[in-house]
C-alpha cells in the first residue's frame, strides 16, 4: 500500500524483547493501544515476526502525527513502568535506540530525542 508520508509525520519501529511469548503479545497490544490513545491520528501496525529468529519479539510499526512525540514518549514511559523487564528497541532509517531497565526520566529523554524528527 502506497502511503504518502509527509515530512511532519515520524515513522519508526518498536521491537519488544526479553518477554515470554504470551507476555509479548499482551505487552505489544497494550503498547499499541497506549500510543493510539495519546495520538488518535497515529497508525500502529504489527509486523509479522520472523519465525526463524529465536527471541526476536513483537514489532510495532508506528507512524506518529507531528507534535505528538513528547506525549507518546510519556505514554511509552508509563507502559515501561508496567512491563519492567521488557527491552524496547526503537529504530527508523537513521538511528536506533535500545531502552532497557533504565529509570523513567532517562527513558523519556531517550524516547524524546529519538522521536524528534531529524532536521
Amino acid at each position: 500500500s502506497d502511503v504518502c508520508s509527509s515530512d511532519l509525520s515520524h515513522s519508526f519501529k518498536i521491537a519488544l524483547s526479553e518477554l515470554s511469548d504470551r507476555d509479548r503479545e499482551a505487552a505489544a497490544a497494550e503498547l499499541a493501544r497506549a500510543i493510539k490513545a495519546i495520538d488518535h491520528a497515529a497508525t500502529v501496525d504489527r509486523e509479522q515476526d520472523n519465525p526463524s529468529a529465536m527471541d526476536f519479539g513483537a514489532t510495532l510499526i508506528v507512524v506518529l502525527s507531528s507534535g505528538a512525540a513528547v506525549a507518546v514518549a510519556r505514554g511509552i514511559q508509563g507502559w515501561m513502568g508496567r512491563w519492567k523487564n521488557a527491552k524496547i528497541t526503537m529504530s527508523d532509517e537513521h538511528r536506533k535506540v535500545e531502552i532497557e531497565g533504565i529509570d523513567s526520566a532517562e527513558a523519556v529523554r531517550a524516547l524524546e530525542l529519538f522521536m524528534k524528527p531529524q532536521q
